[in-house]
Formats: C-alpha cells, structure tokens, sequence
C-alpha cells in the first residue's frame, strides 16, 4: 500500500488528477477482484500499451522503411507482402 501513496503522490506532484479506490469502488469495475485488496488509484489519461504490439509494430516499421529505400530497384511489392506476412 506505501507503493502506490507513492504512485498516487508522483502523479498529483505532477499535476495529474489522481483518485483513491477503495475495494468497493474496484470491485464495481472488476467484480472477480480478491477480497484481500486495500485499494488502488485511477489516474485519468494514464494509459497502458501492449508492449508486444508496440516492438511488432516498431519492427514492422522499420522494415517497411527498408523497402522504401529499395522501391527504386523495383523490390517494393514483393519486399511488402513479406512483410505484412512476418516473412522479413
């Protein structure tokens, strides 16, 4: 629980809305949580992201940035149905 005062603190230090959960308002969103928690914070606008998806989309990116720079030799349409099939 002194995690997230700190968590909860950091956020509010930096000038984001912060709001203290109790288990009750917790369990509103997610019924199956475990009775043994104390509570949690919801910081509005702070996002999570799929850290695999990114990686393959940032790995995707890079490849197709590599096919551009060889489009001018006429290996762009093969080079980019690799690709979008996880051939590259």
């Amino acid at each position: 629980m002194q995690d997230l005062r700190k968590k909860w603190e950091w956020a509010q230090s930096l000038g984001q809305k912060v709001e203290w959960l109790t288990l009750g308002d917790l369990r509103e969103v997610e019924p199956m949580l475990s009775e043994s928690l104390l509570g949690g914070i919801y910081i509005p606008g702070d996002h999570q992201v799929n850290s695999f998806k990114v990686t393959k989309a940032f790995s995707l990116g890079a490849k197709m940035r590599e096919m551009l720079s060889r489009s001018q030799k006429g290996r762009f349409d093969r080079r980019w149905s690799d690709a979008r099939r996880g051939r590259i």
